[in-house]
């Protein structure tokens, strides 16, 4: 597999090709000031690059004493009684130790 990253603005494109070189994947995250995934958005490589597949919000709920973020909830986006609305998929927890 090759990963090509393309960064614009706060916007980092990533595709991923296979090894007879064809696209695999295709994913376009919005990321914050801090470099965080805010937003991703994942296409449908195979049958319409441009169409997407899934849609999810990424909202960072704590943060540790070095700003390293500690608790994030990821939602999809859904239809709901004809409404889109995001509803929340997964909780991630982590912890992070520095070592002198």
């Amino acid at each position: 597999m090759t990963y090509v990253y393309n960064y614009k603005g706060n916007q980092m494109e990533a595709l991923v090709y296979g090894m007879d070189e064809k696209l695999n994947q295709k994913y376009l995250y919005t990321l914050d000031k801090g470099g965080n995934e805010i937003e991703s958005t994942v296409f449908d490589a195979f049958e319409n690059p441009s169409a997407i597949k899934s849609k999810y919000s990424v909202k960072y709920d704590s943060y540790d004493e070095k700003g390293n973020w500690t608790k994030r909830t990821t939602s999809g986006l859904v239809v709901a009684n004809g409404k889109e609305i995001y509803k929340p998929s997964s909780i991630d927890d982590r912890w992070i130790s520095s070592y002198p």
